[in-house]
């Protein structure tokens, strides 16, 4: 598994600097972001939407190069912040949030940090289920 984060983390910075035209158009990506669905796998066919999921979490980017990031569950709302950065590799842009401190609602393969690949102008997945974790889709909405 350290194998597939590691080619992963290659190909993203290989690939960050590419000044190919094959970007997308243009992404206003300051808003609020909702996890809309999620599933264990590609291959499962346990899909949740709604108030079906485990939790529910959303982010807030706003035109400064900061984020919030925040997830009800079990009763409890929990948020932190950090910052991010929005790179293109492997024919997507890429948001990479960077988190200043652990917290339990970070889901990633790399501490302090997520990714995000930018599906379409209102559609973002988590890089998450690179290492084992859940399929996690977002539509902002705002």
């Amino acid at each position: 598994m350290k194998n597939l984060l590691l080619a992963f983390s290659l190909v993203v910075l290989f690939n960050s600097c590419n000044t190919d035209d094959k970007r997308p158009a243009s992404i206003d990506y300051e808003g609020k972001w909702n996890l809309t669905r999620m599933s264990s796998s590609s291959f499962s066919s346990d899909i949740k939407t709604g108030d079906a999921m485990d939790w529910q979490e959303f982010y807030i980017l706003k035109n400064n190069g900061t984020f919030t990031k925040s997830r009800q569950q079990d009763g409890e709302l929990t948020s932190i912040e950090g910052t991010y950065i929005v790179s293109y590799a492997a024919d997507y842009n890429v948001i990479t949030l960077t988190y200043t401190s652990e917290n339990a609602i970070i889901g990633s393969c790399i501490p302090l940090s997520e990714q995000l690949l930018v599906m379409s102008n209102n559609l973002v997945k988590s890089a998450w289920q690179a290492c084992d974790g859940p399929i996690l889709e977002y539509e902002k909405v705002n």
